[in-house]
């Protein structure tokens, strides 16, 4: 725990609260203050620990992720040389009530411009990491400044710490006892196992809830008094320990099974449990709907790894058309913390977890003839929180799964565009687009010979690769990464016009084409199609979130744009009659058709197009 509190501005967070502190300055300085406040051992160290710091367990920062679920009472995260915007998030989540995280920093006057290791995969070739932005770190600063919970110190500065670091305990509830938000999960999974009507059960909640305790809680009391045959399954056997954990006795009876094992061979089941439900692609769940009617879905909305709140908009609209009636059961009320937890609040303000879209219901008026498009300059974005989190939470509403390293992505990367329509000063549609492509002869000759994967340049590649000519890649063109519309907004065009302002752009700064890559379902297809957009490749592996085949389409610019993007689309027809029985074989037939349909690319996009 950490006691007592720094003088100075910063306010004291209440007994059990998880606490921040942050120390800024250069390393040597920031351990040699680590050191002077600790009265036991780190239990975990995030970075390169120093020898002769007292550290129960030290581990690179991309481990951290794969902890979660654990739990730990003091944590450092290390930022010097690297910030994983995934693994700090994720490391979040690993301390426990009354624990202290520990943040060092460079000092932040140079942190922005410091030496990142995450910066090379936002550099594009031929740019260096060095000449990535730093405005990311620099929101992320200004965030760490204005917190009043968070206690900061900097080399120089004359109000120094006066605390000391021990062994946190973890307010936790007693054994076996449960929140009153967990006694109403526990009360909905038993409805859905014995109620004779056969309706999904959704929990959702945010990391730290307590769901699969609920799961679990819920399973050991059906077992209880019953003779029931109950399958768990989840991305992994580790996500749901927690699960096993806490139904106690009856845990022996509760029998795991992979999802995909679950569909090759159907089981005698009379209740599904699906824990960590946005991990698993979206054609597995659906499948077990269909499969197993008594199920309940687990799902987490905000987490500290990221986001599933898309995920939860997208299966919501499965759950409606194919079983009308299901239900949902939301926990809000923390198990491993404190309500109003100050590190939990930082976390999600400064990796922006809980950003939401605006709300512009579809009942407000305004002509799509009168919106107009705004290219952002990403130097003030960071510093108009409004517009940010409005932009941001589309795209995490429109996108399966969101990570935190996304924003960072969407400030610095080196080759991006932010675009977005207002209307009633509201955001009601944004785009991301990267500008690819216009590479030297010799480095497009060894890219189609396959010897060369420069970074951030996938439609060119594609194309290049796909055409086997060697001057596709010496064109330039813009890749449209995300495309979003308000939900409540979508029907009306507004997608469309959209894509047909980023076409202009792209026409008037010389480009050959433009185009995208998704994972493909025939609605989204629709609207590239619509669009003149035509394939170019698929993948054979399906992604692991959307549970989709990875497509990339274009549409030609240019006479050189054109000749490259109608060669790939022939060749893509050409291939995928032999591949169709043996590598796509599981594609639906409407989706197959529509891939293969080699109608003229239209020069215009119908007003009715929507895409999310």
């Amino acid at each position: 725990m950490l006691k007592p509190a720094k003088t100075g501005s910063s306010s004291c967070a209440a007994p059990g609260h998880r606490q921040l502190l942050v120390l800024c300055g250069e390393r040597n300085w920031c351990l040699r203050q680590l050191a002077r406040v600790l009265d036991a051992p780190v239990d975990l160290y995030f970075g390169a620990a120093p020898a002769g710091l007292a550290v129960r367990r030290n581990l690179p920062q991309a481990a951290a992720r794969q902890l979660l679920g654990g739990e730990t009472a003091t944590l450092v995260f290390d930022a010097h040389g690297e910030f994983d915007a995934d693994a700090f998030g994720a490391a979040c989540g690993l301390l426990m009530g009354g624990g202290v995280f520990v943040l060092l920093t460079p000092d932040f006057a140079q942190w922005p411009g410091a030496p990142d290791r995450q910066k090379k995969n936002l550099a594009v070739y031929p740019h260096a990491p060095e000449q990535v932005s730093g405005r990311y770190l620099r929101r992320l600063i200004s965030v760490i400044e204005s917190d009043p919970f968070c206690q900061l110190a900097r080399q120089g500065a004359a109000d120094q710490l006066c605390l000391r670091i021990g062994s946190g305990k973890h307010p936790s509830l007693p054994a076996g006892s449960m929140t009153a938000d967990q006694q109403r999960a526990v009360a909905a999974i038993a409805r859905v196992a014995l109620h004779p009507r056969e309706l999904p059960l959704v929990l959702v909640a945010d990391r730290g809830r307590g769901k699969s305790a609920a799961l679990g809680l819920g399973a050991a009391a059906l077992l209880a008094h019953r003779n029931l045959r109950i399958i768990v399954t989840a991305p992994s056997r580790a996500a749901v320990e927690a699960l096993f954990r806490h139904a106690g006795e009856q845990a022996g009876r509760i029998h795991f099974v992979a999802p995909d094992e679950l569909l090759r061979e159907k089981r005698l089941c009379d209740l599904l449990l699906v824990d960590e439900a946005a991990a698993i692609p979206a054609s597995l769940l659906h499948d077990l709907l269909r499969q197993y009617p008594r199920v309940v879905f687990s799902t987490t909305e905000h987490g500290y790894e990221g986001s599933g709140r898309g995920f939860a908009v997208r299966f919501r609209r499965t759950l409606d058309e194919r079983t009308p009636g299901w239900r949902e059961c939301r926990l809000t009320t923390p198990v491993r913390w404190l309500e109003n937890d100050p590190l939990e609040r930082f976390c999600f303000r400064a990796l922006m977890l809980d950003a939401e879209p605006a709300g512009l219901s579809a009942e407000v008026s305004f002509s799509v003839d009168s919106l107009r498009t705004e290219w952002l300059d990403r130097d003030e974005l960071w510093r108009d929180e409004t517009t940010l989190r409005e932009l941001f939470g589309l795209l995490v509403l429109a996108h399966y799964e969101t990570r935190p390293v996304d924003l960072r992505y969407l400030l610095d990367a080196l080759n991006l565009s932010v675009a977005v329509m207002r209307a009633r000063g509201k955001v009601v549609a944004t785009a991301l687009v990267a500008r690819e492509g216009g590479l030297d002869s010799g480095m497009a000759k060894q890219v189609v010979q396959g010897y060369r994967r420069p970074q951030g340049h996938l439609l060119a590649q594609t194309l290049g690769i796909v055409c086997a000519d060697d001057k596709v890649p010496e064109l330039r063109g813009d890749r449209i990464v995300r495309i979003a519309v308000l939900p409540e907004q979508q029907g009306r065009g507004i997608g469309s016009a959209l894509l047909r302002a980023i076409e202009a752009r792209a026409g008037a700064d010389g480009c050959d084409y433009t185009g995208a890559s998704f994972g493909v379902d025939p609605r989204i297809l629709g609207f590239w199609r619509n669009g003149g957009y035509r394939p170019a490749r698929l993948g054979v592996k399906r992604n692991r979130a959307s549970g989709a085949h990875s497509l990339v389409v274009a549409r030609g610019i240019s006479a050189a744009g054109k000749q490259a993007t109608q060669t790939a689309n022939r060749l893509f027809r050409e291939q995928m009659i032999y591949a169709l029985p043996d590598l796509f074989a599981e594609l639906e037939p409407a989706l197959a058709q529509a891939l293969c349909d080699g109608d003229a690319q239209s020069d215009s996009i119908p007003d009715d197009t929507e895409q999310r």
